[in-house]
């Protein structure tokens, strides 16, 4: 086109170049858009957990591909980010989520154990990741990170602006060709302290979004909520990183109803985590004397008192009173 221009003022020929110029931006742009696209799938940011989940699961449904060999419909990479994460529950009636698991994960985790009884007895499932040779659930995440807990505390008290405050879950034992039972999807978790809030990012090799998600984002987000109470800030965002996000084909037609359905949401109350330190195992060790009790059948629900408002509530949900 500037060639054939040789005809034109020099007034309209600048103003043809910077025509030209600006197409080429433009095409720039939406090349460089693309690339962004094909690089990274998936970005979405959303306010709350409960209002992100249903659009996750219709992404996955509307731009996931069949993987044969797994036997699901994957996006990959997948990132979201979740700008405030409490609370880090979904709340749909028409989910059946089990609550109770998820409060005994929880505080499973913060005790930094692996109680296979405590955990089996609200999802028997996990009995299935058990190794039978051993007789140990190796992929759980509470031995795994108990002695890392405290060298973050500690690193980000002492360095706020420490970009080293990881742990590491994924390890160099899990790369076992004869290791089948229970390889842990979640890479590490990065806290990020940043303007008084603390940030937390997961990284996660492989996420079911139907039959795990909730329960990730519900145990590392309360981690985070943890951290930030007890470095005294504010809790900041929750992004998540995930290198394989898929449904299962065998899930697809529940998942499919799922967001076919009017979302009605349960009137359950949030407790965020606000304890300090020395209380909060003071008063978990109590609490789960008190479950064990209670799950063996030495005590009924209603003999048992907890006096924490906080633990209290655990206990409500842990026994589904949502009173």
């Amino acid at each position: 086109c500037l060639r054939q221009a040789g005809s034109l003022s020099n007034k309209n020929l600048k103003i043809l170049k910077k025509f030209v110029i600006i197409l080429l931006a433009a095409k720039a742009k939406a090349n460089e858009e693309e690339v962004i696209k094909a690089s990274c799938r998936v970005m979405i940011i959303f306010k709350t957990f409960n209002t992100i989940y249903p659009e996750l699961l219709g992404e996955i449904i509307k731009r996931g591909e069949k993987v044969e060999g797994t036997r699901t419909i994957e996006i990959s990479p997948f990132i979201f980010q979740i700008l405030n994460p409490i609370p880090s529950f979904i709340f749909y009636k028409n989910l059946n989520f089990n609550y109770p698991s998820l409060i005994m994960k929880r505080l499973q985790i913060l005790n930094g154990t692996a109680d296979i009884e405590a955990l089996c007895f609200y999802d028997s499932s996990i009995r299935r990741k058990i190794d039978p040779t051993t007789g140990l659930y190796d992929g759980a995440y509470g031995p795994r990170i108990k002695s890392q807990i405290e060298y973050i505390y500690q690193l980000l008290k002492r360095e706020p602006t420490s970009r080293r405050a990881v742990i590491s879950i994924y390890n160099q034992k899990d790369q076992n060709e004869n290791l089948t039972f229970n390889v842990p999807s979640t890479v590490s978790l990065q806290f990020l302290l940043r303007k008084n809030k603390l940030n937390l990012i997961c990284y996660m090799r492989s996420n079911d979004f139907w039959n795990g998600l909730p329960f990730d984002v519900g145990i590392f987000a309360f981690l985070q909520e943890v951290m930030a109470s007890r470095l005294k800030v504010e809790v900041g965002t929750y992004t998540h990183f995930v290198g394989s996000a898929h449904i299962y084909l065998k899930d697809l037609q529940k998942v499919k109803k799922f967001l076919r359905s009017r979302k009605k949401l349960l009137k359950i109350p949030y407790k965020q985590f606000c304890l300090d330190y020395h209380t909060t195992f003071k008063e978990l060790r109590n609490f789960l004397k008190k479950e064990e009790l209670v799950r063996n059948k030495k005590r009924k629900v209603n003999e048992i008192k907890i006096d924490n408002v906080y633990f209290r509530w655990c206990w409500n949900l842990l026994h589904e009173i949502y009173e």
